[in-house]
This record gives structure tokens, C-alpha cells and sequence, in this order.
């Protein structure tokens, strides 16, 4: 699947990226956040790019995270809310669709929400566009 991107911050971080060996999936991008998707096969170049993170910030003049995707859907969600632990996957069903509910410690929830609850929408942006048959997401402690 190609990336479309029109905003040449982006692909100035594509580029960055290239030179490393990486190509990104996809990406999410708040006011304060952007988030770079990449397959699980570069988790193994990670060390080499935490350099290029810090050129990455000063590209986007935002906050950079790294987040990596696996077709198992609950290798995805640890990957998404990490450092959260989670402690079971569940899927609910729904009139429209599945309802996809993490379950996590309620001293973690803060962790697995984010600030602002960024990590929260960001997962149901990713899980619905790769899992299409998921309709939302939901941390429960």
C-alpha cells in the first residue's frame, strides 16, 4: 500500500527515514504529536534511529513517537499503548461492528491513555484502518 503525503515536512521525514533503510506505513499527527507507523521488521534498527529522532523533532517541530505494526492484534495494542502493561484483549460485539476493549491495571490507565488521551485516539485511528471489522477502541481498568 503507498503513502500519500502532501505536506513536505513529511517527506522530508520519509526521506530521513529512506537513508536509514526504513519506510514508514503511515503516520498520525496531532497539534503537539506525531506518531510514525512502521512494520515490525525495522524494531531491529530502532537503536540507529533514535539519532535520526532528534533530527525528526526539529523537521516537525513536534514531539516524535515511534510505533510499530503486527498483523496479531494484541501484539498491535501492546505496541500502541506502550509502556502500559496490558492485561487481556477483548472483543465485543456491537450493532455496527466489533468493539475492541483493553483492559489495563488502574494505576496504568494514565499510561495507556496518554496525555490528552493521545494514545487512546491514535489507536482507534491505526486499529480501524487496519482492522477494519473494529469499530472503536476502549481502555477499561
Amino acid at each position: 500500500m503507498a503513502l500519500k503525503v502532501d505536506d513536505p515536512r513529511l517527506l522530508q521525514v520519509i526521506t530521513l527515514l529512506g537513508t536509514l533503510g526504513v519506510c514508514p506505513r503511515d503516520f498520525y499527527e496531532t497539534e503537539d504529536r506525531l506518531s510514525i507507523l512502521l512494520d515490525e521488521e525495522y524494531l531491529s534498527n530502532l537503536p540507529e534511529m533514535k539519532n535520526s529522532l532528534i533530527y525528526i523533532r526539529k523537521i516537525v517541530k513536534k514531539n516524535v513517537d515511534i510505533v510499530f505494526f503486527s498483523e496479531d492484534l494484541k501484539r498491535f495494542c501492546e505496541y500502541l499503548f506502550y509502556p502500559a502493561k496490558i492485561k487481556k484483549i477483548e472483543l465485543r460485539s456491537s450493532r455496527r461492528g466489533k468493539i475492541l476493549v483493553v483492559h489495563v491495571d488502574f494505576w496504568q490507565r494514565g499510561l495507556a491513555l496518554g496525555t490528552k488521551s493521545y494514545k487512546l485516539y491514535r489507536a482507534r485511528y491505526f486499529i480501524s484502518k487496519y482492522f477494519p471489522e473494529i469499530e472503536t477502541v476502549y481502555v477499561q481498568a
